[in-house]
């Protein structure tokens, strides 16, 4: 997936799945200021082991849910007020998720 996405046009990745190596190939992506946050996975994945300067990184399991509240709010109005947008390279039906999920092992 990285590979397909250019240098710096990426606010934030979540990793929810936790494939090790994933904060690795996503740093070039991400922009300066931006962030790469990993919801740990099954896999248990890791933060980048040569993060990009200017990139925050961060664990969902060491975070304080209470310290967030602001960030998620401050998230909320960018999403709300469109400068923040979602990109999704590609929808799957839910009968499509066996396919989904082995196109993102490959």
């Amino acid at each position: 997936l990285f590979d397909a996405v250019p240098d710096d046009s990426i606010d934030i990745v979540y990793d929810n799945f936790g494939k090790p190596g994933t904060a690795d190939r996503a740093m070039r992506t991400i922009r300066k200021g931006g962030l790469f946050l990993l919801l740990t996975g099954e896999l248990k994945g890791d933060l980048s082991k040569h993060p990009k300067p200017g990139v925050r990184q961060a664990r969902f399991e060491a975070m304080d849910p209470s310290e967030g509240q602001a960030s998620i709010d401050t998230l909320a109005r960018l999403f709300d007020a469109g400068a923040l947008k979602p990109h999704t390279f590609h929808s799957y039906s839910l009968a499509d998720v066996p396919h989904a999920f082995t196109k993102l092992l490959a």
